[in-house]
């Protein structure tokens, strides 16, 4: 810590000496049996994450950049157009403009998807996202490090590991699906049982069961961090020894940022994590199997994820009788995606999460009071009331969206 020269412990909180960007907080929270105490992420400011597209003769195109984050596990991976939260669109590190955030400011040209999404409520407290897309015409000068992209090539690329980060295939999720449809498709069967889900809104009461999970999920409080039990501050950070992740400091430095240099503490995960989403086919109508899923850094104490998922640094020790069930229809089914992708590199340091996307048996993950079977159109409803669907969940999205 005496090394951080931007960063200092003020008694209850791990925070930037201008109280700008986050700061890391303690938080104690009771999940209706327990009672736990842990770190999160505290960044109240709402983020952009946006898409400029355009459309062209042969189709959308959407403006990528090439992003470079001290936490990914390659370095420097695809992200959308702007990236920035808000004190860097502010400019209060000191160092050059984001470009291109002027499209999704006032005076911007009229937003195509628009809508504020969670991030991960494992290690955030409440932290929103705007994600965003617009389309412009004409031409548009640009760095070296943006490049104009077609649909065919982003689809390919959404199926690789540490390629497209979580805040790309976030956004990428709340678009309109239809673009993403293949014209080609690898498996016609299954794209077609897709796209008849994609056509289906059928009610599976998902509403109803986000209230009740959140009804059992009791109030979440702010605490010191010296209160946090188990937990210790030390000169390189904050710790416990049987904790999933721990805090730690570092010092950055790059060529390709609006700074050249800077220190913050990032998240280190013990592990990596597991997401899956089981997928059936019912008299040639796929569905996705969802679950309500309690988190304490998220606003109410739940939200609608994935059919599996564990976080990263989980012991699977934790598994319950139908994450285990899961995972032998899975290991019994048919695997049709399967790729590493990291966390939010600006936050988390080389953490990732395996993502999978398995065709199952349909009695094999039954309906229960926190879990049912959706159709796709039901799925992107629930994505598109917004702040209600895990960022994990849509980073699974952005997994199935090739094979429409």
């Amino acid at each position: 810590m005496d090394e951080q020269t931007d960063w200092l412990f003020d008694g209850s909180e791990i925070r930037h000496r201008l109280s700008r960007f986050f700061s890391v907080a303690g938080f104690e929270y009771h999940n209706g049996t327990s009672s736990r105490t842990q770190p999160l992420i505290l960044q109240p400011e709402i983020g952009c994450l946006g898409w400029v597209t355009r459309s062209t003769a042969t189709g959308p195109e959407l403006l990528l950049q090439a992003k470079y984050e001290p936490g990914n596990c390659n370095g420097t991976q695809i992200a959308p157009t702007v990236q920035a939260t808000k004190s860097n669109q502010d400019r209060i590190h000191g160092g050059s403009e984001v470009p291109f955030v002027h499209f999704f400011q006032r005076g911007g040209p009229t937003p195509i998807v628009d809508s504020l999404q969670t991030e991960e409520s494992d290690r955030f407290f409440r932290k929103l996202n705007r994600n965003v897309a617009v389309e412009i015409r004409g031409e548009l000068p640009h760095p070296e490090h943006f490049h104009w992209c077609s649909l065919p090539t982003l689809r390919r690329l959404l199926t690789l590991s540490h390629t497209v980060n979580t805040d790309a295939r976030s956004v990428l999720a709340c678009m309109d699906w239809q673009i993403f449809q293949n014209p080609s498709p690898a498996d016609p069967v299954l794209t077609a049982a897709l796209r008849r889900s994609l056509d289906l809104d059928h009610n599976a009461d998902f509403h109803g069961r986000l209230a009740a999970a959140r009804g059992s999920f009791d109030e979440v409080r702010q605490v010191r961090l010296a209160e946090l039990h188990g937990w210790r501050l030390t000169p390189f950070g904050l710790d416990a020894p049987d904790a999933p992740f721990a805090i730690r400091y570092f010092r950055v430095r790059t060529r390709v940022r609006e700074v050249p240099e800077w220190t913050q503490p990032l998240v280190v995960s013990l592990s990596p994590g597991l997401c899956m989403l089981a997928l059936s086919i019912q008299d040639g109508v796929a569905r996705v199997y969802l679950r309500v899923r309690q988190a304490p850094g998220v606003r109410d104490g739940a939200e609608i994820g994935p059919s599996l998922q564990i976080a990263p640094g989980q012991s699977p020790a934790s598994l319950d009788w139908l994450d285990r069930a899961l995972l032998q229809a899975a290991h019994q089914g048919r695997m049709l995606v399967q790729a590493d992708n990291s966390q939010e590199g600006s936050r988390f340091f080389k953490d990732y999460i395996r993502y999978g996307i398995a065709l199952v048996d349909y009695h094999q993950a039954p309906d229960t009071d926190h879990a049912a079977w959706a159709t796709l159109g039901t799925l992107k409803h629930l994505i598109d009331h917004g702040a209600i669907v895990s960022n994990e969940m849509r980073s699974a999205v952005s997994f199935l969206l090739p094979l429409l």
